[in-house]
């Protein structure tokens, strides 16, 4: 099972709701997924938490925000202290695609902290494309492939697969014969 640790700004309720039910559906498929609001308890050391979320998962989530942005960008708070632990990693250990922008609010240009900047992000802002974007995140994290395989067969006799219709009135026609394969 795949680890992710979501990284994300405290806002407001909302935004806190969402970053939950967001984690919540990341359970439900089979991530492992750590967040604040169900890994903490009261008397725990918030820095030591943010540096174990970060180093000892597969993956972070970073919840974009026009809000996190600034946080990030400025060092404050807790998103400013993990945006260096973020830093650390990537020039200790260089792994790029541990840490993952996931928009919910703005844009990339208004949203994802200098320290993301040019980096592929998810769009999870809601409307018609998140759930297919969630399920491709999803397929991602576990290391499934969106791509659709190579048609062999194509490559082989170099042409490409006509779309196959069925109708019945229509003659049967022969495109090609490959001599090589005919036997007696």
């Amino acid at each position: 099972m795949k680890k992710a640790f979501i990284s994300y700004s405290w806002e407001d309720e909302e935004h806190k709701n969402w970053v939950r039910s967001f984690a919540d559906r990341l359970l439900e498929n089979g991530i492992e997924a750590t967040l604040d609001q169900y890994d903490l308890d009261p008397g725990d050391r918030l820095p030591h938490f943010m540096e174990q979320a970060v180093t000892n998962s597969d993956y972070v989530l970073i919840i974009c925000t026009p809000t996190y942005k600034e946080k990030s960008d400025a060092r404050k708070g807790g998103v400013g202290y993990e945006e260096h632990v973020i830093t650390a990693e990537l020039l200790s250990k260089g792994n790029e695609r541990k840490f993952i922008p996931v928009i919910r609010k703005g844009n990339v240009s208004n949203a994802l902290p200098v320290s993301l900047a040019g980096k592929l992000a998810i769009d999870l802002k809601d409307g018609a494309f998140y759930d297919r974007n969630f399920d491709d995140l999803v397929a991602k994290l576990n290391g499934v492939s969106q791509k659709p395989p190579v048609n062999k067969t194509a490559v082989v006799n170099n042409t490409i697969p006509k779309k196959k219709t069925s109708n019945a009135d229509e003659p049967i026609h022969i495109l090609g014969i490959i001599t090589d394969e005919v036997t007696e």
